[in-house]
C-alpha cells in the first residue's frame, strides 16, 4: 500500500493536471459545446504519449537521478544565499509598501468603493519593473522557500519569517498570495507528520482568506458605493452573512470548475476571429529576435472577453491555460508543441519526486494548479517557479533524506 501511494505521488504532476484538464473541458463545453474539443484532445493525447515514453526510458532516469545524487553546492555558498534572502526580504517588503503608498489591505478596509479596491489590487503589480519582479519572486519563490527551509532546518527564525511572510501576503488584498506563500510549508509539515504546525499554518491561511474576503467586498461590511469612471452610484446595502457565505461558495465553485475552462473557450472564440495567430510574437524572446512588437493576449483580449467591464473603465487580464499561449502563436501546431513541453516538465517533476518526494511535492503543487491559468514561460521565469527549483537544487541536501533511485 505504501509503495502504491509513493508511486502515485511520484506521478502527482500528471494526475493533478489531468483533473485540471477535465475541469477545463467542462468550462469549454459550457460555452462552446464540443466545437474546440479536437484541439484540446490533440494537446492532451500528445502530452500523455510523450510523458509515458519518457517515463519508460530508464537510462535517462538513472542518469538524471545519479546527477541529482552527486550534485552539491558548498555549504558556505548555501549559507550566504540563505542569509542574503533573510536580510533582503523584510527590506523589500517595507520598500514595496512605501512604493504603494501604504499597505493596500488597510487602505481597502478604509473604503466602501469596490472599484477603488479593484484599483488597489491592480496597483500591486504596477509599481515598476524591478518591484514587480521582486514581488513575484518573493511571493512565489523566496518566502515560500525560506519558510519551508527554516522549518526543516529547525531554525529559530522559522516563526519570525512565517509571521513576516503571512503579514506581507495578507497586506496585498489578493487572496492567492497568502496561499502561495504558506501552502508549501503546510504540505511539508504533513509529510513530516508535524500536524500541530500544519494546523497553525492552515489556521493563518483560513483566517487570512476570511479577512481578505471582507476587505475586497464592501457589501459585507456596510455597503458598496462602486464608482467606476467617477460615476456616483447609490449605496448598495450589505448582505447577510448567510447570503455572503453562499455567494462566496458559488464564486469559489465557479472559479475552480468553470471559469478557467470558460476562459479557454473565450480565447478560442477570439483567435483568430478578433486577434490573429502571432507566429512567435507572443513570446518576448522570439519577438525581440524577429524585431517585432511583443503581444500579450492575456491583456489584449480583455476588451473582447469582458466588453461591459472594459467600457466601464476596467483594464484587467484574461490569464489562460498555458497551452492556449502556444495555440495563440501557432494554432494546432502550438497544441502539439505545448503537449511535448509540458510532458518534459512533468517528467522532470517525476524525477524530482523520486529523488525527494516531500520537498518536491511541497514546492510544486501550487504551480501545477497555476498552469490552468498562466503562461508556462511566465511561471518559470518571472513567476518564480524556476527560482524556486534553483533554490531547491542549491539546498537539496538539507531539505530531506533522498528517496532511493
Amino acid at each position: 500500500m505504501k509503495s502504491f501511494i509513493t508511486n502515485t505521488l511520484n506521478h502527482l504532476s500528471i494526475y493533478v493536471y489531468s483533473i485540471i484538464f477535465v475541469f477545463l473541458c467542462i468550462g469549454v463545453f459550457s460555452i462552446s459545446n464540443f466545437k474546440f474539443f479536437p484541439s484540446l484532445l490533440l494537446f492532451f493525447i500528445v502530452l500523455i504519449i510523450a510523458y509515458t515514453l519518457l517515463v519508460r526510458f530508464k537510462p535517462l532516469q538513472n542518469q538524471t537521478l545519479q546527477f541529482l545524487k552527486n550534485f552539491s553546492v558548498p555549504e558556505n555558498t548555501q549559507k550566504m544565499v540563505i542569509y542574503f534572502l533573510i536580510i533582503i526580504t523584510p527590506i523589500f517588503i517595507v520598500y514595496h509598501w512605501y512604493v504603494l503608498g501604504g499597505i493596500p489591505t488597510i487602505r481597502g478596509y478604509g473604503s466602501h468603493n469596490s472599484f477603488y479596491i479593484y484599483q488597489l489590487r491592480n496597483s500591486v503589480t504596477k509599481a515598476g519593473t524591478f518591484v514587480n519582479y521582486m514581488y513575484s519572486f518573493e511571493t512565489k519563490a523566496i518566502l515560500p522557500f525560506l519558510i519551508m527551509y527554516l522549518y526543516k532546518t529547525k531554525s529559530k527564525l522559522f516563526y519570525p519569517i512565517l509571521i513576516i511572510g503571512s503579514a506581507y501576503g495578507l497586506s496585498l488584498v489578493m487572496k492567492s498570495i497568502i496561499i502561495s506563500i504558506l501552502l508549501p510549508v503546510g504540505i511539508y509539515c504533513v509529510f513530516d507528520r508535524k500536524f500541530v504546525t500544519a494546523a497553525i499554518v492552515l489556521l493563518i491561511t483560513v483566517l487570512g482568506l476570511f479577512m481578505l474576503t471582507f476587505c475586497a467586498n464592501p457589501a459585507l461590511r456596510g455597503g458598496d458605493t462602486y464608482q467606476p469612471n467617477g460615476k456616483n452610484i447609490e449605496m448598495q446595502q450589505p448582505t447577510s452573512v448567510f447570503t455572503s457565505a453562499n455567494n462566496s461558495f458559488k464564486g469559489l465553485k465557479n472559479r475552480v470548475i468553470y471559469i478557467p475552462g470558460k476562459t479557454v473557450a473565450y480565447w478560442f472564440l477570439c483567435i483568430p476571429k478578433h486577434a490573429p495567430f502571432l507566429h512567435g510574437d507572443g513570446y518576448k524572446p522570439i519577438a525581440k529576435i524577429k524585431g517585432r512588437p511583443f503581444h500579450d493576449y492575456s491583456t489584449e483580449l480583455y476588451q473582447y472577453v469582458y466588453p461591459t467591464w472594459y467600457a466601464q473603465g476596467f483594464r484587467g487580464t484574461v490569464n489562460c491555460a498555458s497551452f492556449m499561449y502556444d495555440y495563440a502563436n501557432f494554432g494546432n501546431w502550438g497544441m502539439v508543441l505545448s503537449g511535448m513541453v509540458l510532458a518534459i516538465l512533468f517528467y522532470a517533476m517525476y524525477l524530482l519526486n523520486r529523488y525527494n518526494l516531500a520537498a518536491s511535492t511541497s514546492m510544486n503543487v501550487i504551480h501545477y494548479l497555476m498552469i490552468s491559468s498562466s503562461s508556462l514561460t511566465t511561471m518559470m521565469l518571472s513567476g518564480g517557479w524556476g527560482l524556486f527549483l534553483a533554490l531547491f537544487m542549491l539546498t537539496k541536501d538539507k531539505l530531506e533524506e533522498k528517496v532511493e533511485a
